[in-house]
């Protein structure tokens, strides 16, 4: 239980929510998306993802990573976006922004970005590895009381 709890947790924790708003539009596009990128796709995004929040001035300097990985890692994601919301699914945007304004359109294509690239990882078994460890830090009693709680 340990285990699964701690996989939910994980997942719920770095995957980024698409917008929530949902019409034709917005789920073409995010349809669109999803049948458009591949695991490849996935790495250059949480690369990039990465990379940016290395950034944080509240994470130690070890996890920061080069101004020139940056750089990289913003063309890549460049080109993966131009080549999706220009290219690839250049209907389905143009649909979504007509029909929910480029602020929810954005948003759904970044968030659909974003989770498709953490559930692509999280499947890694050496990325799962790491997160099972949590497990040893959670209160197993707690944890059993509050899952055996009636509603």
């Amino acid at each position: 239980m340990i285990r699964l709890f701690t996989a939910m947790t994980a997942l719920v924790l770095v995957t980024t929510p698409a917008a929530a708003q949902t019409n034709s539009g917005i789920d073409a596009l995010r349809a669109c998306v999803v049948n458009s990128t591949n695991e490849e796709d996935s790495v250059v995004t949480a690369r990039w993802l990465f990379i940016a929040m290395s950034r944080h001035p509240s994470l130690p300097q070890s996890v920061r990573v080069g101004d020139r990985e940056g750089l990289d890692a913003n063309r890549q994601m460049g080109a993966l976006v131009n080549r999706i919301l220009f290219d690839t699914c250049a209907d389905e945007t143009r649909a979504a922004i007509a029909a929910s304004g480029s602020e929810t359109t954005f948003q759904t294509a970044f968030g659909t970005l974003g989770e498709e690239a953490m559930g692509d990882l999280m499947t890694n078994p050496d990325v799962m590895a790491s997160i099972v460890q949590l497990g040893a830090y959670l209160d197993a009693n707690r944890l059993a009381t509050l899952v055996a709680a009636p509603k």
